[in-house]
């Protein structure tokens, strides 16, 4: 887990935990706008995080070599990572391969992506 949503997780938990305490202060009511403020700030964060790994991965797959399906299917090519194939893929064959685009394929679950290369012979 990111450093980050770590932080944010343990504060959200300090304010639950105090929400409890005042709980008891107050006649039973809770005050939940810590709670609120620290989950805003956790899924802020979360979602900064997604956006930075996005674009990271995305400059990473820009600069690889773009390989036709048939030239990876099957086939182990120096200075291309087996587990990331898909990668190496020029963007019509990734379509033909996915039936998706890549930003499509990225939302999916890890065991669909691995359906998907498995169904295409990149392995």
């Amino acid at each position: 887990m990111d450093p980050a949503a770590q932080i944010g997780l343990r504060d959200l938990g300090y304010a639950i935990a105090k929400a409890g305490e005042d709980k008891e202060k107050n006649g039973g009511k809770i005050h939940v706008k810590a709670i609120a403020k620290q989950l805003r700030k956790l899924c802020l964060a979360a979602a900064q995080t997604a956006d930075a790994r996005a674009r990271g991965r995305a400059d990473r797959i820009e600069a690889r070599s773009k390989y036709k399906l048939v030239d990876l299917q099957g086939k182990q090519i120096a200075g291309v990572d087996p587990h990331l194939k898909e990668e190496y893929l020029a963007d019509e064959d990734f379509v033909a391969a996915f039936g998706v685009n890549r930003e499509t394929f990225e939302k999916f679950p890890a065991w669909k992506k691995q359906q998907l290369k498995k169904k295409a012979n990149l392995f």
